[in-house]
């Protein structure tokens, strides 16, 4: 019997493609593009109704797109990891961390790219201590000079094929 696999977080979980990336799997995206945390929070209802086995979850990079704080980010975080581990069924969580952006590319002057690796700490922190497992994907995507590569986006936010070919190995062995 296939375990129930679901991807939560916004356009870089929507359009990953899970289901084609993993088709011998039960995969539900629900990823939205443009969601921050506190749009996830809202919709969670359905998304524990799918009763998932393992959940996989991106998000912050919206919130801080729009000027919110890491405090107010994680105080969101800790709002929906701890619904979805209240579910009827408790999923084995994991969490990754936000993705570099590449502001050469991607201009949004609201959102400080230097507050993505306190966001990080912050998150990996959190999953630590309650025992999630945390994925920092963050270093895999960075050039050198601490931005997203070119070799995996077209706009500096979001991911090419081969950036979520990169993403799918660093998950494999969890699916």
């Amino acid at each position: 019997m296939n375990k129930t696999i679901v991807f939560l977080g916004d356009s870089l979980t929507e359009w990953g493609g899970w289901n084609e990336r993993f088709p011998d799997k039960e995969i539900h995206n629900c990823g939205i593009a443009g969601n921050t945390t506190a749009q996830i929070l809202q919709r969670l209802k359905p998304v524990l109704a799918l009763a998932p086995d393992k959940l996989f979850f991106m998000a912050g990079i919206n919130d801080l797109g729009d000027g919110e704080s890491v405090p107010q980010i994680m105080l969101r975080y800790k709002q929906i990891i701890e619904a979805l581990a209240e579910g009827k069924k408790k999923p084995q969580i994991f969490i990754y961390s936000v993705l570099p952006v590449n502001k050469e590319l991607f201009c949004n002057p609201k959102l400080h790219a230097d507050s993505i690796p306190y966001l990080n700490s912050e998150i990996k922190e959190f999953a630590d201590k309650n025992r999630h497992t945390f994925i920092n994907l963050y270093p895999l995507f960075t050039d050198q000079n601490d931005k997203l590569s070119k070799n995996f986006t077209e706009d500096g936010l979001h991911l090419n094929n081969a950036g979520y070919e990169l993403w799918k190995l660093q998950i494999e062995k969890l699916i």
